[in-house]
């Protein structure tokens, strides 16, 4: 079955941080930002906008809106936008190859004075993939943190459901604000006691939360998971955490203590 997943980034001007990175920065000059992507059964991505004002996201879908969607290769997919709402926008692309990754850019967009803003970002071809954010991506430091440090982030919370589902939180030393620039190009493994391992994937991506699937999980049994490559600032960091596989099974772990 085809899925798509999206994750976007938006230019700024001549300011443009991608470097296929896939992190999210708002366009420059305009408050308007992507606030929600998700993909649906139906083989199309939905991507809400929201205003950093006050005011309501009412978009001018002009019809001058134009997609281009390519490959890891460069390679030129077929695709089409579709504007849904004053503030939804449908992107509806063929050919795409399950769990593989590709890159898009919307141009002509048009709100409040300007006609001329462009979206660009990826989605990969994955079944249920959303993100969303909170604030916009721009107001996010893609340096290095002076305040901060990977010892900085820690998970907060770990949930396990029926069915192997797990969600992941994360949080801040001492109540610090964090954001985490999910990429999608995290790596996580799940092991058991032996060593052996399970098939598992990230299935959604929200604010500083992971949502991921674990394949063939053994009722009771107790699983080491490793979530790597996951960008803060301009750090890579790596979480390993404990669960069990047992329905409704929560752990919160000790909060670090502030240096």
């Amino acid at each position: 079955m085809k899925k798509i997943s999206v994750f976007c980034v938006v230019l700024a001007g001549m300011f443009q941080i991608i470097a296929f990175t896939h992190t999210a920065v708002a366009q420059m000059n305009t408050s308007l930002y992507i606030e929600e992507i998700k993909y649906k059964r139906d083989g199309t991505i939905e991507i809400e906008f929201e205003d950093n004002t006050v005011r309501d996201a009412v978009v001018n879908w002009s019809g001058r809106e134009t997609v281009s969607v390519s490959d890891r290769s460069g390679n030129k997919i077929a695709a089409n936008v579709e504007p849904l709402g004053m503030d939804l926008l449908r992107l509806r692309v063929a050919e795409t190859e399950e769990d593989e990754t590709y890159t898009f850019e919307i141009r002509n967009v048009s709100y409040g004075g300007r006609k001329d803003i462009t979206y660009t970002g990826f989605f990969v071809a994955s079944p249920g993939w959303k993100i969303e954010y909170k604030e916009p991506p721009r107001f996010r430091r893609l340096s290095v943190l002076s305040d901060n440090s990977a010892a900085d982030v820690f998970v907060r919370e770990i949930e396990y459901d029926r069915g192997g589902h797990i969600e992941v939180h994360f949080a801040g030393r001492a109540g610090r604000k964090i954001n985490i620039e999910w990429t999608a190009n995290e790596k996580i493994r799940v092991t058991d006691e032996t060593g052996r391992e399970y098939e598992a994937r990230i299935t959604e991506y929200g604010r500083n939360k992971l949502n991921i699937d674990v394949y063939n999980a053994i009722e009771n049994m107790n699983y080491m998971l490793e979530i790597t490559n996951v960008s803060y600032g301009s750090e890579k960091l790596l979480f390993k955490v404990a669960f069990t596989a047992r329905d409704d099974w929560k752990y919160r772990p000790p909060r670090p203590r502030a240096k």
